[in-house]
């Protein structure tokens, strides 16, 4: 039996697709979405079409929530640090994170794994208050497709095309992926010195934010034991 691993263009999944390095003891063919990882991870909460497939920790859990029959294996091919993506603009009145509270921030999906990763880093390292914070939300994100429960302490609203709406005044911030866009017009980065930022928060919480995860299906791990120890030793190598 052929079990296929849906992965990214990480630098240990192309070491798997070449045979350079193999998960010993079955046969794993790799294979690359067309528009890359994000384009079908909405599509995975709906009998997911591979047996073994890296996605956004946050779209885990929420699957895990909705009964979906996957089951996470530590391997997590991609770590970042969301400082770096919190852009706000010149005229916002914002020069540190507390100021975001009573302000409009915008953010690619509720459940988008960069944004709840940085609204938890609010909380924890600026001590924001998230409930005095108007979040909108935009499309396209990886849950765009998932009907999803969102906190009721909290005010989500739906906005659109969120760097327009920045440099416009109708967001006060958004919490974009990675970097963001590169800083134009009125935007500026929240924070003078994002990466000192980023490691000032490893630094007290021991803490590397987990980007995607290695998941598979519980029938598949089921049907082939050993296969998680045998995925966990080759991405070790």
């Amino acid at each position: 039996m052929t079990i296929t691993l849906m992965a990214d263009h990480e630098y240990a999944a192309q070491h798997l697709a070449s045979g350079r390095v193999k998960i010993e003891g079955f046969d794993v063919e790799i294979v690359w979405p067309q528009g890359g990882a994000g384009s079908v991870y909405a599509e995975l909460f709906q009998d997911p079409p591979y047996d073994v497939m890296v996605i956004p920790m946050t779209n885990y859990l929420i699957a895990l929530d909705q009964g979906e029959q996957l089951i996470g294996i530590p391997v997590f091919p991609d770590v970042s640090f969301p400082h770096l993506g919190v852009q706000t603009t010149e005229n916002s009145g914002i020069t540190t994170a507390k100021d975001l509270e009573g302000k409009r921030v915008g953010i690619r999906g509720w459940g988008f794994n960069p944004g709840t990763w940085m609204r938890g880093i609010l909380a924890d390292q600026y001590d924001v208050d998230l409930t005095k914070i108007d979040w909108v939300e935009a499309e396209p994100n990886s849950l765009m497709k998932v009907e999803y429960a969102r906190d009721e302490r909290f005010r989500v609203s739906k906005g659109g095309d969120q760097v327009k709406e920045l440099e416009s005044g109708e967001l006060d911030a958004v919490l974009f992926d990675r970097a963001g866009p590169s800083l134009a017009g009125n935007r500026k980065s929240l924070f003078q010195n994002p990466l000192q930022e980023a490691i000032q928060y490893y630094q007290r919480f021991d803490v590397f934010p987990v980007n995607v995860m290695l998941v598979a299906k519980t029938n598949t791990l089921n049907e082939n034991p050993g296969l998680a120890r045998a995925i966990l030793r080759a991405c070790d190598t």
